[in-house]
C-alpha cells in the first residue's frame, strides 16, 4: 500500500494552521476588549450606586427632620485632591466616602450649634483617621473644612496612602 506525500496536503495544513491561529488570536483580543468594556461599566456601575445611597440618605434625613432648620439632617462628603499626587480610583473614593460617612453618621439629629460652638471638637473626634483594607491598602482621612447650610453639612477630606515610616 502506497502512502501519500505530505506535500501534497502542506498548502492545506498551512491554510488550516493559519485560520486557527488567527481564530485564537480574535478570540484574544475580543476577550480583551470585553474585560475593559465589563470593568468600565462596573465602575459607572457603583458610582450611579454610591450616588444612589447618598440621594436615599438625604432623602431620608429631609423626611425626618424637615420641620427644624437647626438639626443636622444630612452630610455629605468631598474629597479634595492633591494635583501634585496621582489621583484616586472611583472605587476607592466610594468605599472611603462610604466608611466616612457611616464614622459621621452619629452627628446626624444632632443640633447644628455643635459644629458652631466648637469645631475643632469634631476634628479631634473624626479628624484624622486611618481606614484599614481598602481595596488592599491603608488610607489616612483627615477632615479639612466643615460647612454648614440649613442643616446640611458637608466635610471636605484629604485622602492619603498611608505610609508607616512617617
Amino acid at each position: 500500500m502506497r502512502v501519500p506525500s505530505i506535500t501534497r496536503f502542506l498548502k492545506y495544513m498551512q491554510a488550516i494552521a493559519l485560520i486557527v491561529s488567527g481564530m485564537i488570536i480574535g478570540a484574544a483580543v475580543y476577550m480583551i476588549i470585553y474585560q475593559h468594556n465589563m470593568q468600565e461599566m462596573f465602575k459607572i456601575n457603583e458610582t450611579i450606586r454610591q450616588e444612589n445611597k447618598d440621594l436615599l440618605s438625604k432623602i431620608e434625613g429631609l423626611e425626618k427632620y424637615k420641620d427644624s432648620n437647626t438639626v443636622i439632617h444630612s452630610i455629605i462628603i468631598k474629597i479634595q485632591e492633591d494635583k501634585d499626587k496621582e489621583p484616586l480610583d472611583d472605587l476607592i473614593k466610594n468605599d472611603i466616602k462610604n466608611e466616612v460617612s457611616d464614622d459621621l453618621k452619629v452627628l446626624k439629629g444632632k443640633q447644628v450649634s455643635i459644629i458652631y460652638k466648637d469645631p475643632d471638637y469634631v476634628k479631634q473626634l473624626y479628624g484624622r483617621k486611618t481606614y484599614i483594607n481598602v481595596h488592599e491598602r491603608d488610607y489616612v482621612v483627615e477632615i479639612q473644612y466643615m460647612f454648614v447650610v440649613y442643616g446640611e453639612v458637608t466635610f471636605w477630606i484629604t485622602v492619603e496612602e498611608f505610609n508607616p515610616d512617617s
